[in-house]
């Protein structure tokens, strides 16, 4: 049986979606010809953290004749805070949602922010991998970006961005965790479904 205990950071991997909630693949699309784009220590100099927030739903108490009679579960508000130690700069562009001109070689941003599905990967203090899949989200960057001169030193500056995921049909609440020692674990699996078709799920009317 595996252990508990989370270690380190191994990577990520992301995929831009259109607005059917489909993997952008070709020249659109970001990463190779499936349309995933994995961030790596030769291309990005690889993740540096990945925050998880949210993940727990809120709790409520409710009271009646002076004591606490029951518990309203709220909904999770996952969030992830990314930072990327020096992630492409094509690709940061897009996943961004900024249209790019090759005229001019310029970016300019939309206002509209892109649809984005994620897959963050660590491992158990044993050495198994566990991921967290994200099907479809939307991903901004920070309020600013942060210059100033290089001394004896340089100065750098990560790409930092927020992704905020949806609920889809197979993650309601926006996420699924999945680990490698566990019975029926697939690769090939996990990534067909995180990175499949996932528009946001439509509430029944």
């Amino acid at each position: 049986m595996a252990k508990g205990g989370l270690t380190g950071l191994s990577g990520a991997k992301l995929a831009l979606l259109d607005d059917n909630g489909a993997i952008i693949k070709g020249s659109m699309g970001i990463g190779d010809a499936t349309g995933v784009y994995t961030v790596t220590a030769q291309n990005d100099l690889g993740m540096a953290s990945a925050n998880l927030t949210g993940l727990a739903p809120t709790l409520t108490a409710i009271y009646g004749n002076n004591v606490k009679t029951d518990v309203s579960v709220g909904k999770a508000q996952p969030s992830v805070a990314l930072v990327i130690n020096a992630l492409d700069i094509d690709t940061k562009y897009r996943v961004l949602g900024y249209e790019k001109d090759t005229t001019t070689g310029g970016y300019t941003p939309t206002g509209k922010a892109s649809k984005v599905a994620l897959l963050l990967q660590t491992n158990l203090l044993n050495g198994d991998s566990v991921y967290f899949g994200f099907q479809n989200g939307t991903l901004v960057e920070g309020a600013g970006v942060n210059m100033a001169t290089d001394t004896q030193n340089e100065t750098r500056q990560t790409d930092q961005m927020t992704y905020s995921p949806n609920a889809t049909d197979k993650m309601p609440v926006g996420y699924k965790v999945y680990v490698s020692s566990a019975t029926g674990f697939s690769e090939s699996a996990m990534m067909a479904e995180v990175f499949g078709a996932t528009a946001p799920a439509q509430q029944a009317s």
